[in-house]
């Protein structure tokens, strides 16, 4: 389960970053030069991106959920229904360099 939550939650990530990347780096300018001989014509695709960006942003928020459930159960060394508890969630979070970091993705996730 690990390994398909952390597959799914690296994929969506770079996805992510791609179609940012592309919308900020290549499709902006593509389209601001189309404006000028075309007027909107390259606007319609801004909405799709927006919608692609945002599906990829909730598979990795989802994907990353799991993979802490995973990694706590893991690091508690008990069985995944017992590891979601608050008490090991917060300390997983709290005391391991994986909490930090998760919890430094989801900050970014959320902004």
């Amino acid at each position: 389960m690990i390994v398909v939550a952390r597959t799914v939650h690296f994929a969506s990530a770079i996805l992510l970053f791609g179609g940012l990347l592309f919308v900020l780096a290549v499709a902006t300018p593509v389209w601001r030069d189309a404006d000028r001989v075309t007027p909107r014509r390259g606007r319609r695709h801004l909405p799709t991106a927006l919608v692609y960006g945002a599906w990829t942003l909730v598979a990795s928020v989802i994907s990353g959920v799991i993979w802490l459930a995973a990694e706590a159960a893991i690091m508690s060394g008990t069985p995944l229904t017992q590891a979601i508890g608050a008490d090991t969630i917060g300390l997983v979070l709290g005391k391991t360099e994986f909490g930090r970091l998760w919890v430094l993705r989801f900050v970014l996730a959320l902004a």
